[in-house]
């Protein structure tokens, strides 16, 4: 493998070295991607208020329709034009300022490193070898085992919940009903019954 020298003052850096940084800078990026999604985008809850009003919308819509009353169509009409200019600033306002940001950030990755645009790598992937097919490597990686890790982590949490367990027939819960709450003190297992008194 032929190793280019890109130097930085008195620094020498290897090949080897410019792919840890790009590793970095992409782990750094992929997480900066999921804090960015978890803060400027729609929650499921958001999400779920948003169809059941449209829903009571278009059943409003319809009324309004058999009953032949055009002041009510048109009242109405505004009503979803202000619900789809809610969801588009929702939707589509965090996706922009994430699409900006990305660019700036990869400008500056691309300056920085644009001495390294080809030769990084001793084979080519989607048509270059060089930073930008790095980091897509790296990128999908990384989203990969995040999507993986979480897949693994919702697979666990649904498989020790004792209410499951309880549907498969494997546990009794017996319950204390007070001020409308249930909570569960005994687990019968077969002959053995264990107390969860707290």
């Amino acid at each position: 493998m032929k190793c280019h020298f890109y130097y930085i003052g008195d620094q020498t850096i290897t090949n080897i070295a410019v792919i840890l940084q790009i590793l970095f800078i992409t782990l750094g990026m992929v997480a900066f991607g999921l804090i960015l999604n978890k803060i400027l985008g729609i929650n499921p809850q958001a999400a779920k208020d948003i169809q059941e009003e449209a829903k009571n919308l278009q059943e409003r819509m319809r009324t309004a329709q058999t009953l032949g009353d055009y002041q009510m169509m048109r009242e109405l009409q505004h009503e979803s034009m202000q619900l789809t200019r809610q969801m588009m600033t929702k939707q589509f306002l965090p996706q922009c300022l994430r699409l900006i940001l990305f660019l700036v950030i990869f400008y500056v990755i691309g300056f920085i490193y644009a001495d390294y645009s080809s030769g990084l790598l001793p084979f080519t992937i989607f048509g270059d070898n060089g930073w930008f097919s790095l980091y897509l490597i790296f990128s999908i990686g990384f989203s990969l085992l995040y999507y993986l890790l979480k897949r693994i982590n919702k697979y666990r949490k649904e498989n020790e919940d004792p209410w499951k367990l309880n549907k498969m027939g494997l546990i009794k819960f017996y319950s204390n009903k007070s001020n409308n709450e249930e909570t569960p003190m005994k687990v019968d297992l077969s002959n053995n019954v264990f107390n969860y008194n707290e």
